[in-house]
């Protein structure tokens, strides 16, 4: 909103707008991303500058630790579900990205 009626910029900053996105959402992790990803394909709902960079969200994403994954799951299931799934092997090094 600054851009459009403060700096009357919107367009010209609409690209550097959606790498900050893109970056955002790689920060905040997994889940983020997995909404970035679910936006790239709806052009419809989103700019299509900001569908575009985050396309790259589909075969782009850094892998995560295993570790990151196992605290992510047992926040999200709850330490008795979480339990349930130590019959599944689950290897230490980096998994598939979001």
């Amino acid at each position: 909103l600054v851009d459009k009626y403060i700096f009357r910029d919107e367009e010209k900053m609409r690209p550097q707008r959606a790498l900050e996105c893109l970056e955002l959402i790689n920060r905040i992790g997994p889940t983020a991303i997995k909404v970035g990803q679910a936006l790239s394909v709806r052009p419809d709902l989103i700019d299509d500058d900001y569908a575009k960079t985050l396309a790259t969200l589909q075969d782009r994403v850094p892998p995560f630790s295993a570790t990151q994954a196992k605290k992510l799951l047992e926040a999200e299931l709850g330490s008795e579900r979480f339990g349930r799934l130590q019959d599944i092997k689950m290897e230490n090094g980096p998994v598939a990205s979001a």
